[in-house]
């Protein structure tokens, strides 16, 4: 379960990491499927940084939820093109081991664009290695801010002190992105699947399969950082 907003995965937060706990109806922290909230994760980590580059132009970009395009691999920054669906296992047993947020297609244009998403993938990537971790990550320090960051490490300690942690993966389908200046906006609907293990890897909840999910993003000292996120968990897939 993505950690998403508090009461329901990451969201992984985020990035929607998670971006994995469960997500409620329409608050914010990170999305996540354990029934409360966060963001998602998987066996190694997609590092991506938020390098921004372009004068801040004012742009919004949709795209329908098909998207093409070859994805990053572990260790380089999220590709916002995309790529063909990775293969992530859907049986919980195997998804255990994982804490990854995919970036499945974007709706980004252009160089701002791009910067923006690349940032929210790595604040729901490091969410995804801070829940699994149980620790918080050196991808999720350099992106997260304000209540983006504080949901997310709220929902940290509650893991920590039930010794619980978030796990699985969670692919991300940026539909949109709003860039105003130094402010944007991303709306990402979120394929979920991540839950909540005890400390012997015992399931503990069931994975929330969609999380449509709304981020603020502030670019600071020339850097997409991650400020907010609302996660919702729609009955239907978002994508439809």
């Amino acid at each position: 379960m993505r950690r998403h907003p508090l009461p329901t995965a990451l969201v992984l937060a985020l990035v929607g990491a998670t971006a994995l706990a469960g997500c409620g109806g329409g608050s914010s922290t990170a999305h996540s499927s354990d029934g409360s909230s966060s963001s998602g994760p998987a066996t190694g980590s997609a590092s991506g940084s938020a390098s921004a580059s372009a004068s801040a132009s004012t742009s919004t970009s949709a795209v329908s939820p098909s998207g093409s395009a070859s994805g990053s691999s572990p260790g380089s920054s999220p590709d916002t093109t995309v790529s063909a669906e990775p293969t992530l296992p859907r049986d919980r047993l195997s998804a255990a081991s994982y804490h990854k947020a995919v970036l499945a297609s974007s709706a980004a244009s252009g160089a701002e664009e791009q910067a923006v998403v690349a940032a929210w993938m790595t604040f729901w990537e490091g969410t995804a290695d801070t829940f699994f971790n149980s620790q918080p990550d050196a991808q999720f320090d350099r992106v997260a801010r304000g209540k983006a960051r504080a949901d997310i490490l709220d929902y940290l300690a509650k893991q920590q002190h039930k010794h619980q942690r978030v796990v699985g993966w969670a692919k991300d389908n940026v539909t949109s992105v709003s860039v105003h200046g130094d402010r944007a906006t991303v709306r990402d609907c979120t394929e979920n699947f991540t839950f909540t293990v005890d400390q012997e890897g015992e399931p503990l909840s069931n994975p929330d399969p969609w999380y449509a999910v709304t981020g603020t993003l502030e670019k600071q000292q020339g850097q997409w950082v991650v400020v907010d996120q609302v996660s919702k968990t729609p009955k239907t897939s978002c994508l439809s």
